[in-house]
């Protein structure tokens, strides 16, 4: 067993976890907001489900090679550099109009994001091991999810007082705040993998092949779930709420519109995702079989 890691994990989380969630916010509002202000953006309606797609296409062919590099670098010289190109991204929302700008933001985005996620994802597994991954996984995604909710919730609100471009502005301005915590605070974790816990014997090749078929398992269980939330429910719900509600509605009394209402839908799912997330990830350390915590997760999402 290797000896300790020289720093409180909590050194690594808070700085990783908050430039993730932060760096949501302008991609959250985007999908909030677009469908029912695609007008102040000056793009048409008929354009939204491409730009609301783009940042992933871009995602398809960059997840497998910026992997690569964070197997071989720093992660930090990675990872802080992708915040600081979110914030780029969320910019030119705020300060661009028509079709094109708001594309080239969009792939910015996805550029940004492969390497915020793949990176996060890296660093936490490298202040884990097998006997804490799920709950450390599970705290990380509780930012993940925080940033999501909150994005799409302030984003809404910001929207309907400041109006589209003002709202998109805030939260370049605060993905950059995220950058900077990162940039200040975040630790170097290449070479802290498995520094504590068991470590885990090489493979053999039939063991290779069980691993293949848990991650093409993994992967269709992954796919399934995204496409029917960030495919079909993001980019549309917004449309649908304002069809049938117009621009605003009365809520006991009080006026609201459509930005908000949208964001505080998208919100309620992430808010459920964080209350569950890091208590799924540790049942998953203690229980025998990870894919039975994954089963027992999937129940709510068929009663929905």
């Amino acid at each position: 067993m290797k000896p300790p890691i020289p720093f409180s994990v909590w050194r690594v989380l808070w700085p990783v976890g908050l430039g993730t969630a932060l760096s949501l916010i302008g991609d959250t509002s985007l999908y909030a907001v677009l469908p029912t202000h695609a007008a102040d953006a000056a793009v048409p309606v008929a354009a939204i489900g491409i730009l609301l797609s783009a940042n992933r296409f871009i995602r398809l062919a960059l997840n497998g090679p910026v992997g690569a590099l964070y197997d071989r670098l720093p992660r930090r010289r990675l990872f802080v550099p992708s915040l600081f190109l979110g914030a780029l991204s969320t910019a030119i929302y705020a300060l661009t109009l028509g079709f094109w700008p708001l594309l080239l933001g969009r792939l910015l985005w996805g550029m940004a994001w492969v390497g915020i996620w793949v990176g996060g994802n890296t660093i936490i597994l490298d202040i884990s091991h097998p006997g804490n991954r799920g709950q450390r996984v599970g705290v990380y995604q509780l930012f993940f999810f925080l940033g999501a909710s909150g994005g799409a919730v302030l984003g809404g609100l910001l929207t309907d007082i400041l109006g589209y471009h003002s709202a998109m502005g805030a939260g370049a301005t605060l993905t950059l705040l995220g950058a900077l915590v990162a940039l200040l605070f975040l630790p170097e974790t290449r070479g802290l993998r498995t520094a504590t816990g068991p470590h885990q014997p090489a493979t053999s090749g039939t063991d290779s092949r069980s691993h293949r078929g848990q991650l093409a398992s993994a992967f269709g269980l992954l796919g399934v779930n995204r496409l029917v939330m960030a495919g079909i429910l993001l980019p549309t719900l917004g449309l649908f709420l304002s069809r049938q509600f117009g621009q605003s509605t009365s809520v006991s009394g009080l006026t609201v519109g459509v930005a908000s209402l949208t964001g505080v839908a998208l919100g309620a799912n992430g808010l459920i995702s964080m209350g569950s997330t890091a208590l799924f990830g540790g049942w998953s350390d203690r229980a025998n079989s990870r894919w039975g915590v994954a089963a027992a997760g999937l129940l709510p999402g068929f009663a929905g």
